[in-house]
């Protein structure tokens, strides 16, 4: 497992991510190929914008969270997702908002059984999202190396505000109360399945956050 020291001065060390030129690393799961981009400046590999669940929309508006089933062949993991909606000034969002972002040293391969450290953005429920410049895994992947200690960072939307944790008598009645802790925790499902193909250890995982 990963230390409380080593993740807190992996924290402190943290700053946004540098742009730069990138290859394509890839990672194949149940429903297709992932294919990312090495940041070139900071020598970590990016996955971002990847699907975790069906997108909570329609009949699965205020529902419980699904498991993605879709097939989707080839994905292009180069770009954040859109934010859930919320209190958020800048930025697009969406109520199709459920995907999470992988960064972990440039040339990680399946089985190389890295742990695993997973940030919760904060904003008390009601905002925030995972491509928060502030909590972007980049340098805290790259000081990872550095350190000889390298890990794989994910962060993750969930839904947020009267989407994810709308409350009252009829929520209480249907056992929808939460919504946004049961992304949370269906996000955490998916890196048990997953993250092995993106050489993780799925028994190797630290949760992080704020509020």
């Amino acid at each position: 497992m990963i230390s409380v020291a080593s993740v807190l001065s992996l924290l402190a060390l943290s700053a946004p991510a540098l742009a730069g030129s990138g290859c394509s690393p890839t990672a194949t799961i149940s429903n297709g190929t992932v294919i990312g981009f090495t940041d070139r400046s900071s020598a970590v590999d990016k996955f971002l914008g990847i699907p975790y669940a069906e997108p909570p929309v329609g009949d699965l508006r205020l529902a419980l969270p699904e498991p993605l089933r879709s097939p989707f062949g080839s994905l292009n993991a180069t770009a954040f997702g859109p934010a859930c909606y919320g209190k958020k000034d800048i930025g697009p969002q969406s109520e199709d908002c459920l995907t999470l972002n992988i960064w972990r040293p440039a040339g990680t391969a399946q089985g190389d059984n890295l742990p695993v450290f997973v940030w919760l953005f904060g904003g008390g429920l009601t905002g925030g999202d995972a491509s928060d410049p502030r909590t972007d895994g980049t340098q805290m992947a790259r000081i990872s190396e550095e350190l000889d200690i390298p890990i794989i960072v994910i962060s993750l939307n969930y839904r947020v505000g009267a989407f994810g944790f709308l409350n009252g008598q009829e929520m209480t009645d249907l056992g929808l109360l939460n919504l946004g802790m049961l992304d949370q925790r269906l996000a955490l499902h998916w890196v048990q399945d997953n993250i092995a193909a993106f050489g993780g250890d799925p028994t190797k995982v630290t949760l992080g956050g704020e509020s």
